[in-house]
């Protein structure tokens, strides 16, 4: 049995939850939406292609609602809830404070003077996070949670 721990195929990955989400979702979104997701998909490809991915262990879940802040010190106290800890594409994490939940992309690009590499994340990172609201919705479907179905898909529909 595989473990979480071992590199990930990351553009079989992607490959796998697009099919998915054609598979399980499609049939409740809006023709423009299916037709918006396809596109932003093939960028994904592409970019995946092109670009050689340095897989390393990420958080796989690092958004807000994981990271801790000591409002009092002004500072970072941790990081929590290392459920979906994998090796995989760290813009993936990126894409998570980037994304509809997270604290935006200027965040993301304030820390480049701390974590240059961020730059070349940031490209694949804002095709992830188009994907978030459907994972959720995909999660819905596949753990039968009807509101997190309804969360995720309510934007598409």
């Amino acid at each position: 049995m595989a473990s979480n721990y071992e590199s990930s195929d990351v553009l079989a990955y992607w490959k796998d939850l697009h099919k998915r989400f054609q598979d399980k979702l499609y049939t409740f979104m809006r023709e423009d939406a299916k037709k918006d997701m396809d596109n932003n998909f093939d960028l994904l490809y592409k970019s995946i292609s092109k670009q050689a991915i340095n897989n390393c262990l990420i958080h796989g879940d690092f958004g807000p609602t994981n990271i801790l802040y000591d409002q009092e010190k002004q500072c970072l106290s941790g990081i929590i809830d290392f459920s979906e800890m994998r090796v995989s594409d760290p813009a993936y994490d990126i894409a998570a404070l980037i994304g509809f939940f997270g604290y935006g992309l200027s965040f993301a690009e304030s820390m480049i003077p701390h974590y240059p590499e961020i730059e070349y994340y940031i490209e694949r990172a804002k095709l992830y996070q188009t994907t978030f609201a459907l994972q959720e919705a995909l999660y819905g479907v596949e753990e039968d949670d009807q509101r997190a179905f309804e969360a995720g898909i309510e934007r598409y529909i």
